[in-house]
Protein backbone atom coordinates (compact mmCIF):
# COMPACT_ATOMS: atom_id res chain seq x y z
CA UNK A 1 0.00 0.00 0.00
CA UNK A 2 0.95 3.82 -0.90
CA UNK A 3 0.10 4.83 2.27
CA UNK A 4 -1.19 3.37 5.83
CA UNK A 5 -4.13 4.36 7.60
CA UNK A 6 -5.36 3.12 11.39
CA UNK A 7 -8.52 4.62 12.11
CA UNK A 8 -9.20 4.70 16.25
CA UNK A 9 -11.64 6.52 18.90
CA UNK A 10 -9.48 9.07 19.68
CA UNK A 11 -10.66 12.78 18.89
CA UNK A 12 -6.49 13.00 17.92
CA UNK A 13 -5.77 12.23 14.30
CA UNK A 14 -1.43 11.22 14.22
CA UNK A 15 -0.27 12.18 10.40
CA UNK A 16 3.51 11.30 8.89
CA UNK A 17 3.75 12.43 5.43
CA UNK A 18 7.63 12.61 5.09
CA UNK A 19 8.73 9.42 6.76
CA UNK A 20 8.43 6.83 3.88
CA UNK A 21 11.12 5.09 2.67
CA UNK A 22 10.10 2.99 -0.08
CA UNK A 23 11.47 4.07 -3.32
CA UNK A 24 9.93 2.63 -6.47
CA UNK A 25 12.61 1.26 -9.02
CA UNK A 26 12.99 3.13 -12.53
CA UNK A 27 9.66 4.72 -11.08
CA UNK A 28 9.80 8.67 -12.18
CA UNK A 29 11.25 10.85 -9.61
CA UNK A 30 10.00 14.94 -8.60
CA UNK A 31 12.28 17.96 -9.93
CA UNK A 32 12.48 19.07 -6.22
CA UNK A 33 14.15 16.11 -4.07
CA UNK A 34 13.87 15.93 -0.55
CA UNK A 35 15.19 13.04 2.03
CA UNK A 36 12.85 11.08 3.99
CA UNK A 37 11.97 12.58 7.80
CA UNK A 38 13.82 10.14 9.01
CA UNK A 39 12.16 8.28 12.44
CA UNK A 40 9.17 10.37 11.77
CA UNK A 41 7.17 7.32 10.70
CA UNK A 42 7.43 5.23 13.86
CA UNK A 43 7.95 7.83 16.19
CA UNK A 44 3.91 9.13 14.81
CA UNK A 45 2.74 5.53 15.23
CA UNK A 46 4.31 5.17 18.69
CA UNK A 47 2.56 8.73 19.68
CA UNK A 48 -0.87 7.18 17.93
CA UNK A 49 -0.88 4.29 19.35
CA UNK A 50 -0.36 5.81 23.22
CA UNK A 51 -3.55 8.31 22.64
CA UNK A 52 -5.78 5.65 20.90
CA UNK A 53 -5.67 8.28 18.23
CA UNK A 54 -5.99 7.53 14.38
CA UNK A 55 -3.10 7.56 12.22
CA UNK A 56 -2.15 8.13 8.90
CA UNK A 57 1.26 7.70 7.51
CA UNK A 58 2.97 7.80 3.86
CA UNK A 59 5.17 4.52 2.54
CA UNK A 60 6.09 6.11 -0.43
CA UNK A 61 9.57 8.33 -0.39
CA UNK A 62 8.69 11.72 -1.03
CA UNK A 63 11.15 11.73 -3.82
CA UNK A 64 8.05 10.40 -5.91
CA UNK A 65 5.07 12.39 -3.86
CA UNK A 66 5.28 14.72 -1.22
CA UNK A 67 1.53 14.88 0.48
CA UNK A 68 2.81 18.29 2.29
CA UNK A 69 2.66 20.38 -1.01
CA UNK A 70 -0.29 22.01 -2.71
CA UNK A 71 -1.01 20.81 -6.13
CA UNK A 72 0.87 23.64 -7.93
CA UNK A 73 3.77 22.95 -6.25
CA UNK A 74 5.03 20.01 -8.41
CA UNK A 75 3.57 17.78 -5.05
CA UNK A 76 3.89 14.11 -7.00
CA UNK A 77 5.85 12.59 -10.29
CA UNK A 78 4.43 11.06 -13.53
CA UNK A 79 2.66 8.23 -12.28
CA UNK A 80 1.94 9.00 -8.42
CA UNK A 81 -1.26 11.31 -8.83
CA UNK A 82 -3.20 8.98 -7.50
CA UNK A 83 -1.41 8.32 -4.13
CA UNK A 84 -1.22 11.88 -3.29
CA UNK A 85 -4.80 12.32 -4.37
CA UNK A 86 -5.35 9.11 -1.90
CA UNK A 87 -3.79 10.28 0.92
CA UNK A 88 -5.43 13.92 1.03
CA UNK A 89 -9.26 11.93 0.41
CA UNK A 90 -8.03 9.50 3.08
CA UNK A 91 -7.00 11.91 5.30
CA UNK A 92 -10.17 14.28 5.05
CA UNK A 93 -12.20 11.22 5.60
CA UNK A 94 -10.68 10.52 8.93
CA UNK A 95 -11.17 13.94 9.76
CA UNK A 96 -14.98 14.03 8.77
CA UNK A 97 -15.59 10.88 11.21
CA UNK A 98 -13.66 12.24 13.77
CA UNK A 99 -15.60 15.46 13.68
CA UNK A 100 -18.95 13.16 13.47
CA UNK A 101 -18.10 11.41 16.61
CA UNK A 102 -16.53 14.16 18.60
CA UNK A 103 -17.67 17.60 17.53
CA UNK A 104 -14.07 18.59 17.64
CA UNK A 105 -10.40 16.97 16.62
CA UNK A 106 -6.55 17.66 17.17
CA UNK A 107 -4.07 17.06 13.96
CA UNK A 108 -0.63 16.43 14.54
CA UNK A 109 1.84 16.50 11.42
CA UNK A 110 4.32 15.11 12.44
CA UNK A 111 7.89 16.13 10.13
CA UNK A 112 11.70 16.26 11.48
CA UNK A 113 14.73 19.14 10.43
CA UNK A 114 18.18 18.57 10.66
CA UNK A 115 19.15 22.77 10.47
CA UNK A 116 18.30 24.98 12.54
CA UNK A 117 15.47 27.96 11.57
CA UNK A 118 17.01 30.36 13.46
CA UNK A 119 19.78 31.28 15.55
CA UNK A 120 19.75 29.08 18.76
CA UNK A 121 19.34 25.73 19.11
CA UNK A 122 15.47 24.24 19.43
CA UNK A 123 13.90 20.35 20.05
CA UNK A 124 11.06 21.55 17.76
CA UNK A 125 9.18 23.85 15.87
CA UNK A 126 5.68 24.42 15.91
CA UNK A 127 3.82 25.49 12.93
CA UNK A 128 0.25 26.69 12.73
CA UNK A 129 0.13 29.42 9.75
CA UNK A 130 0.33 32.27 12.17
CA UNK A 131 -3.00 31.00 14.12
CA UNK A 132 -4.67 30.04 10.84
CA UNK A 133 -4.81 26.57 11.72
CA UNK A 134 -5.03 26.21 15.42
CA UNK A 135 -6.54 28.06 18.73
CA UNK A 136 -3.55 30.80 19.35
CA UNK A 137 -4.05 29.71 23.18
CA UNK A 138 -4.42 25.61 22.55
CA UNK A 139 -1.24 26.16 20.50
CA UNK A 140 0.36 28.13 23.63
CA UNK A 141 -0.82 26.08 25.72
CA UNK A 142 0.66 22.29 23.57
CA UNK A 143 3.95 24.67 23.10
CA UNK A 144 4.39 25.23 27.13
CA UNK A 145 3.52 21.91 27.71
CA UNK A 146 6.46 20.34 25.25
CA UNK A 147 8.87 22.95 26.98
CA UNK A 148 8.13 21.96 30.44
CA UNK A 149 8.48 18.35 29.45
CA UNK A 150 12.71 19.23 28.32
CA UNK A 151 11.42 19.62 24.26
CA UNK A 152 12.88 23.42 23.64
CA UNK A 153 9.87 24.34 21.55
CA UNK A 154 9.79 27.45 19.47
CA UNK A 155 7.08 28.73 16.91
CA UNK A 156 7.68 29.34 12.92
CA UNK A 157 7.73 32.04 12.15
CA UNK A 158 9.01 34.18 15.59
CA UNK A 159 10.86 37.04 14.93
CA UNK A 160 11.42 37.80 18.39
CA UNK A 161 13.99 35.01 18.49
CA UNK A 162 14.71 35.59 14.49
CA UNK A 163 12.90 31.95 13.38
CA UNK A 164 12.06 32.48 9.78
CA UNK A 165 8.88 31.21 8.07
CA UNK A 166 9.96 27.93 6.59
CA UNK A 167 8.03 25.64 9.11
CA UNK A 168 4.60 27.96 9.21
CA UNK A 169 2.67 24.88 8.11
CA UNK A 170 2.71 23.22 4.97
CA UNK A 171 -0.73 21.59 2.50
CA UNK A 172 -1.29 19.12 5.00
CA UNK A 173 -2.49 21.42 8.06
CA UNK A 174 -3.61 24.55 5.75
CA UNK A 175 -5.72 22.37 3.91
CA UNK A 176 -7.62 20.91 6.56
CA UNK A 177 -8.29 23.88 8.11
CA UNK A 178 -9.72 25.56 4.97
CA UNK A 179 -12.28 23.02 4.97
CA UNK A 180 -12.69 21.98 8.33
CA UNK A 181 -11.88 24.75 11.22
CA UNK A 182 -15.29 25.83 11.28
CA UNK A 183 -16.50 22.78 12.31
CA UNK A 184 -14.00 22.07 15.36
CA UNK A 185 -10.89 21.31 14.04
CA UNK A 186 -7.22 22.94 14.80
CA UNK A 187 -3.86 21.56 12.90
CA UNK A 188 -0.40 22.20 14.09
CA UNK A 189 2.69 20.92 12.34
CA UNK A 190 5.23 20.13 14.68
CA UNK A 191 9.14 19.74 13.08
CA UNK A 192 11.56 17.61 15.69
CA UNK A 193 15.09 17.93 15.48
CA UNK A 194 16.69 14.94 14.68
CA UNK A 195 18.14 14.10 18.14
CA UNK A 196 14.50 13.23 18.91
CA UNK A 197 13.84 10.92 16.07
CA UNK A 198 16.98 8.53 17.33
CA UNK A 199 16.26 5.24 17.49
CA UNK A 200 17.15 5.43 21.27
CA UNK A 201 15.04 8.45 21.81
CA UNK A 202 11.80 8.78 19.34
CA UNK A 203 9.91 6.24 21.77
CA UNK A 204 10.23 8.76 24.72
CA UNK A 205 9.93 11.60 22.18
CA UNK A 206 6.53 9.80 21.17
CA UNK A 207 5.52 9.80 25.00
CA UNK A 208 6.10 13.64 25.54
CA UNK A 209 4.12 14.58 22.64
CA UNK A 210 1.22 11.66 23.55
CA UNK A 211 1.20 13.40 27.45
CA UNK A 212 1.42 16.96 26.13
CA UNK A 213 -1.57 16.38 23.62
CA UNK A 214 -3.64 14.50 26.32
CA UNK A 215 -3.03 17.30 28.93
CA UNK A 216 -5.03 19.52 26.38
CA UNK A 217 -7.86 16.95 24.68
CA UNK A 218 -8.07 13.40 26.65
Amino acid sequence: MPFFVETRSSPVVVVAQHGGRNRVPGAAVRRMVCRADIGTWLLAERCAVELGASFLAMNIHRSHVDANRDPTQDPFADGFASVYVGFHITLNNVVARTLERHGHAFVLDVHGFTESPGPGVYDAVLGTDKNGTCDESLSNRFCASLSRHWIHTVFSPDTSHGISSGFSGGYVVRSLAKTWRSRGLNAVQIELARDLRTPDERLHTAHILAESIRELFL
